[in-house]
């Protein structure tokens, strides 16, 4: 949202944010009105996503130019005036793309990737526009349909027609995605849905959004998916933190935080020390065991406090393993691994393979250390240099160590294991051998099942 001349204009992210987080807007409001408070600065990983968003935008204009087709590109530096202006200018001459087209109908601003020209009457002639958006995700979302009909929206009032199709350009799909989604090699990976399955939907969502933006209701912050790349982040996570909140509590869902709430609990403290019951909340022990913990973190050597939970009961002649069950005999040889994928490269690229091994004592008396071995890739050739030279390592690191094992957290390691396995075609007795042996140790398993939460 910005002012201009006076009034204030509202964009697609606006109404997205909204729909995701209405005390986002709130707060958005506040400092569009001068609120003084900053929000946090864009962090390393997600400029780096923006960077290959632009890449992929940058790509597929390219695309385009080598198709032949009349291409006129918005000037992003000129004026709202004049970038209104040109595009309305390009639209009645009739080119067959506009990139970066500026939609204005106050108080709703859009900037759209790409309008398409396609046949069919308008006010324009006997042609109209539809809207393109490029994505780097490789399948659609919600939040992609909301922006694309508002822009559907404002470029009806241009043109005096409803485009009957949506396309969003998705991120690039290497063979083996394309075989997934059941995609010819040649297939674009471009999503075209009709416009009349989601604008009355989101028409009404921006009119919600107007409502709200003319006359704020009281909002709360609560922690969301969107949180990770909110700009107001450092300033509810002070917030929560300044009032105890009880969403501060690990693993507590936002249903129970309203039904907390009703019952007048609404601090971690508060939690730790209720005694009832809640309506509605089965894992009531479960929730206030972890504020306890929270609360009171250290225990009376200053430690950090766990609670172990009891351990399964036999069934028949048997146990089932969980916890600290899950976990072979030690090895001095035990191996702990890591890896580190970028998914925006096509096909997805493993660009770290960090395995870490106990050095023995060099002398009787002196500690221990941990040797940390990196196996970077840069590309896809360089990752199938890198996967080879890890499960190499850990073929001869084995003929030392029999008894050793893996360990890994979550099922990420196991699973690119045999995908890269598969696709670079190479060291398949090996991965064969570690499923099988069951080498590989997956510490998620064992410690999700082990204490309500270690604080």
């Amino acid at each position: 949202m910005q002012k201009h001349d006076f009034q204030v204009l509202y964009s697609a992210s606006d109404v997205v944010a909204f729909l995701g987080c209405k005390h986002r807007t709130t707060l958005d409001l506040k400092k569009l009105n001068g609120w003084d408070v900053k929000k946090a600065p864009v962090d390393a990983a997600t400029a780096l996503v923006q960077s290959y968003g632009d890449r992929h935008e940058r790509a597929y204009l390219q695309t385009l130019k080598n198709q032949g087709l009349q291409i006129v590109e918005i000037d992003k530096n000129a004026t709202l005036e004049e970038q209104v202006y040109a595009t309305r200018t390009a639209m009645q001459s009739g080119a067959d793309v506009i990139f970066q087209a500026t939609l204005l109908q106050p108080p709703f601003l859009g900037y759209a990737d790409f309008l398409f020209k396609v046949e069919g009457p308008s006010k324009l002639g006997s042609y109209h526009y539809e809207v393109a958006d490029t994505k780097l995700a490789k399948s659609n979302r919600a939040k992609f349909m909301v922006q694309l009909c508002f822009y559907a929206d404002l470029l009806e009032k241009e043109q005096g027609v409803l485009s009957r199709h949506l396309r969003v350009v998705l991120g690039t799909l290497d063979e083996s995605d394309k075989l997934k989604r059941g995609m010819a090699p040649q297939d674009e990976n471009t999503a075209r849905l009709l416009t009349s399955e989601y604008i009355h939907h989101v028409r009404l969502i921006m009119t919600d959004f107007l409502k709200f933006a003319s006359n704020p209701t009281q909002t709360e912050p609560l922690p969301n998916a969107a949180c990770a790349q909110c700009g107001w982040r450092e300033h509810c996570q002070q917030s929560w933190e300044d009032q105890d909140h009880v969403c501060l509590v690990a693993n507590i869902r936002n249903d129970q935080i309203a039904k907390l709430k009703k019952s007048k609990i609404t601090t971690m403290r508060g939690l730790a020390d209720y005694t009832g019951e809640v309506t509605g909340v089965g894992v009531m022990n479960k929730l206030k065991a972890q504020a306890r913990l929270q609360s009171n973190q250290k225990d009376s050597d200053g430690e950090l406090r766990i609670e172990l939970l009891p351990q399964p009961a036999t069934v028949g002649n048997s146990v089932k393993a969980a916890g600290f069950g899950l976990l072979p005999e030690p090895d001095p040889g035990d191996l702990y691994f890591d890896m580190e994928g970028f998914p925006h490269e096509t096909g997805g690229l493993e660009y770290l393979f960090g395995v870490g091994y106990v050095l023995p004592s060099a002398s009787p008396g002196t500690q221990a250390q941990l040797k940390f071995i990196p196996f970077w890739a840069h590309n896809r050739q360089e990752e199938k240099v890198a996967f080879e030279g890890f499960m190499d390592f850990v073929e001869d690191h084995l003929r030392k160590h029999p008894k050793a094992h893996i360990y890994h957290y979550a099922a990420y390691e196991k699973t690119a294991i045999q995908r890269l396995s598969s696709l670079h075609d190479t060291r398949t007795e090996l991965r064969d051998r570690l499923l099988r042996e069951g080498r590989l140790i997956d510490l998620y398993r064992v410690v999700s099942k082990l204490f309500h939460q270690k604080s």
